[in-house]
């Protein structure tokens, strides 16, 4: 996933959160448009609370999920081999597995 200015440039995300979000007014679809709208209000206040509190319980600047994410990628990289090619070029090989070049300049 790439983000760029705040934007998500990957569609599947975008699709993810618009299908969870469709998902949660299955109860409320066939509603008044305003009682469709208060439940929306609703659910979004509670998510925000839900959030904080998360956020809240984080020692660091990742969310516990987030942490345990990025150590179990750290611990698989610390298997990697980079060998630097030239200029801004690494390649970058995991044993038993395929290598990939990296070129730096361009990220």
């Amino acid at each position: 996933m790439n983000i760029h200015l705040g934007k998500a440039l990957c569609r599947l995300l975008l699709n993810n959160i618009c299908e969870v979000f469709n998902s949660q007014l299955n109860d409320v679809r066939d509603k008044s448009i305003i009682t469709c709208l208060e439940y929306i209000r609703e659910y979004l206040m509670k998510r925000i609370v839900v959030v904080q509190q998360i956020i809240e319980k984080s020692v660091g600047q990742l969310t516990p999920t987030v942490q345990a994410m990025f150590d179990a990628n750290k611990k698989e990289a610390t298997d990697c081999v980079v060998e630097w090619i030239e200029a801004s070029l690494y390649k970058v090989s995991v044993p038993n597995e395929d290598h990939c070049v990296v070129n730096m300049d361009r990220k």
